[in-house]
């Protein structure tokens, strides 16, 4: 693990990829996703966690919050707010996902309204708004 570690430091993440292909263990899946993340393939890091979401809830506040934020950043935010509810609806854990969990939904709205902010109007809709009377 110390390998991945000091391989991420050197953002060597094709090789991450490559070597946790097929593992089955926690830290080295988080650190696919990582890696995954740091490419620019997102939709890849949230099949890792769909597909292997048993073994991940082993860091159960660490997935949900990479989750989430997985989900935000693809603008997925139906989807986000579903996955909030199963991470509710999970047995209790620790009073640490509790709080997480309490936060979620707060850090989804958040996030959609800073996607919703960000559009950029194209030159003739501007121009349009800037003729309105409002």
């Amino acid at each position: 693990m110390d390998s991945l570690k000091s391989l991420m430091d050197k953002r060597q993440y094709d090789l991450v990829i490559k070597l946790t292909e097929n593992s089955q263990d926690m830290n080295y899946l988080f650190y696919r996703i990582s890696a995954l993340l740091a490419t620019g393939r997102g939709e890849e890091a949230l099949s890792v966690i769909k597909k292997n979401r048993q073994i991940l809830q082993g860091d159960l506040p660490l997935l949900m919050k990479i989750h989430i934020e997985i989900l935000c950043l693809l603008n997925n935010f139906d989807e986000a707010y579903e996955e909030v509810k199963y991470y509710e609806n999970l047995p209790y854990v620790s009073q640490q996902v509790e709080e997480i969990i309490r936060d979620l939904p707060k850090l989804v709205r958040e996030e959609e309204k800073k996607s919703l902010s960000n559009r950029e109007l194209s030159n003739d809709a501007l121009k349009e708004r800037l003729k309105s009377n409002d």
